[in-house]
């Protein structure tokens, strides 16, 4: 029952997070609304309008991704030593670079997907 309902959950939850993200980005981006009105008036092309936007969900993703990495980086120290120990013996090491590397980039291409849908009005 597990190994079937995986999927169908990660799915769910990363929609769920697709959304969350959405609506966050297109919040800040509501701010800016003003500015991407005069620069269409002046003729600015849909890219040159959604280029900083992309960017700024980016940025703020591996941003995130950083802080997050680094705050699992500290429980895991933190509870390195106090649960290896007896009566325990529970070795907890943190996640490979790789993985690591991988949330970083997921979570980037989420924020520009994301990005991307909440400027394009």
């Amino acid at each position: 029952l597990a190994k079937r309902s995986l999927w169908p959950a990660v799915g769910a939850l990363s929609f769920l997070a697709a959304c969350i993200v959405g609506n966050a980005v297109r919040l800040a981006h509501y701010r800016r609304r003003e500015e991407i009105e005069i620069l269409r008036l002046i003729g600015a092309t849909n890219w040159y309008v959604r280029a900083p936007l992309l960017a700024s969900g980016v940025t703020l993703a591996l941003a995130g991704s950083g802080l997050a990495l680094a705050g699992l980086k500290g429980v895991q120290t933190g509870l390195e030593n106090a649960l290896n120990a007896p009566p325990l013996w529970i070795r907890i090491e943190f996640i490979p670079p790789e993985q690591a590397g991988l949330l970083a980039g997921g979570l980037a291409l989420f924020a520009l997907v994301s990005s991307w849908l909440a400027a394009g009005d």
